[in-house]
């Protein structure tokens, strides 16, 4: 996927959605809904989710994969994150049978 890093720079803050079930998962890099996926479904399972501890509960922010939150971070210089190689590797497993249950 490529990313304008103007834009990304010029984000505030990640999306998120409003978290309620039955609604739209929101990519929290673009703030655009995914089709047929929403919070409380199995297509959540088809994302890269990150859990942030805020002041009202968890934020939950959705990304296409792990290398588009790892890049959104660098571009954003938030912070350097890397996601380690297993960890991409039992995420890519997990989301491929998924797409073969749906």
């Amino acid at each position: 996927m490529s990313v304008d890093k103007e834009y990304i720079q010029s984000l505030g803050n990640f999306h998120f959605g409003k978290q309620t079930i039955g609604e739209p998962v929101v990519n929290a890099l673009t703030g655009a809904e995914y089709d047929n996926i929403t919070y409380g479904s199995k297509g959540e399972y088809l994302l890269w989710c990150v859990k942030v501890a805020g002041d009202f509960g968890v934020d939950k922010y959705y990304f296409d994969s792990p290398e588009q939150y790892e890049m959104a971070n660098l571009v954003r210089k938030e912070h350097i994150i890397t996601i380690p190689t297993d960890l991409k590797a039992k995420w890519r497993e997990r989301r491929t049978k998924i797409m073969q249950q749906m």
